[in-house]
């Protein structure tokens, strides 16, 4: 265990646990400011917390286990011991397990009653879809497309998102600039 600049690091047998303060001030913010839907924020974090344990389940179904887990501001890094994978159909697989784990979960929550578990679900997946590099979308778009249109889809895609938040409200704007400032921080 150590903790060096607002980070708290733990080994589980091989793969280190990064907690950075800024995960945690940005959980404390959405509460406070959600007011009496923090149980909705709330099964958005678990909601999270599967999608990233379907991508490392399937990480470790292919045999490359995950390096590093880092809990950060911007959400949950997975960094992989080996940076790159050879066969595009396992990189495949592994960048969509979390989508697919969030949508199944949404088909079960809804056909048991539970509407907003399903929908907050269904959201995230679709939301990790989108083509920005950062996201799972813009990783499988880019497996079998160039860079132009990545970029291009990213684009069309911010722009369908845009309007989509300024007509529906506040939660949809701030998911909207998280998915912009992330693509912009991390295209460098």
């Amino acid at each position: 265990m150590k903790g060096v600049s607002g980070v708290f690091e733990i080994h589980i047998g091989e793969v280190g646990i990064r907690l950075y303060f800024g995960f945690f001030a940005v959980i404390l913010l959405f509460f406070y400011i959600s007011g009496q839907q923090q149980a909705m924020i709330a099964a958005a974090l678990i909601s999270c917390l599967l999608h990233e344990m379907g991508h490392i389940a399937a990480m470790c179904l292919f045999s490359q286990p995950p390096d590093k887990i880092c809990f950060y501001a911007g959400g949950i890094k997975i960094i992989p011991k080996k940076y790159t994978i050879e066969k595009r159909s396992v990189s495949l697989v592994i960048y969509s397990a979390g989508c697919a784990v969030n949508f199944l979960l949404a088909a079960v929550s809804y056909y048991m009653g539970q509407q907003n578990f399903s929908q907050i679900n269904f959201a995230l997946g679709a939301f990790n879809l989108l083509p920005f590099s950062y996201f799972d979308g813009g990783r499988l778009i880019s497996l079998y497309a160039s860079q132009f249109a990545r970029k291009t889809a990213a684009v069309i895609f911010g722009a369908v998102f845009a309007y989509a938040a300024l007509t529906s409200g506040t939660a949809a704007a701030l998911l909207l600039a998280f998915a912009l400032f992330a693509e912009a921080v991390m295209s460098g």
